[in-house]
Order: structure tokens, then sequence, then C-alpha cells
């Protein structure tokens, strides 16, 4: 009996990870379609929201902005200034 229930959660595990790449790709092509300055403005959004996801959508909108201005990108995580880290659109002329 316990084999069959280590295999139902194995398999219920498997169906879970595979249903949360299948949304993480969904996002990463809707994020990819985006303008840089909707990437930039819906980082900014995140800044007054709470919950588990933020962080995911956090990283998936800064990979965008990494992989498409590079040099700004970099700016942007060297900034020291507590002020601004929350603004990559400081950075991102194409925003202004």
């Amino acid at each position: 009996m316990r084999t069959i229930e280590r295999r139902r959660a194995s398999v219920s595990q498997g169906l879970v990870i595979n249903m949360q790449n299948e949304l993480m790709n969904k996002m990463r092509a809707t994020v990819a379609a985006l303008p840089l300055a909707n990437l930039v403005e819906a980082f900014e959004l995140t800044n007054a929201k709470q919950g588990e996801e933020v962080p995911v959508v956090r990283g998936v909108l800064m990979d965008e902005l990494e992989a498409r201005a590079p040099a700004a990108f970099e700016a942007w995580m060297d900034c020291s200034d507590p002020a601004l880290m929350d603004l990559p659109s400081r950075f991102f002329t194409a925003t202004r």
C-alpha cells in the first residue's frame, strides 16, 4: 500500500512541477512581448505588492530587462542608493 501511495505522490509532484514550468514559460513569453517601458512599469508596480509570487514575477521581469538592455541593467544592479533600487525607470532611458 505504501508503494502505491509513494507512486501517487511522485506522480502528483511531477504534475505540479510540469504545471509550474508551463506557467513560467507562458509568463516569460508574455513578458518578452512587452515593450521596454511596460517591463519597467510592471517591475515598479510590484513595489506595492506582497505575496510569494512577487519575487518570481520580479525575477522574470529582471531577466528580460537584462536581456534587452545589459548596460542599463548592470548600472541598476550596481546602484547603492536604496531609494533607486526599486526604480529601474531611472536606469532604462527608453522609458523616460
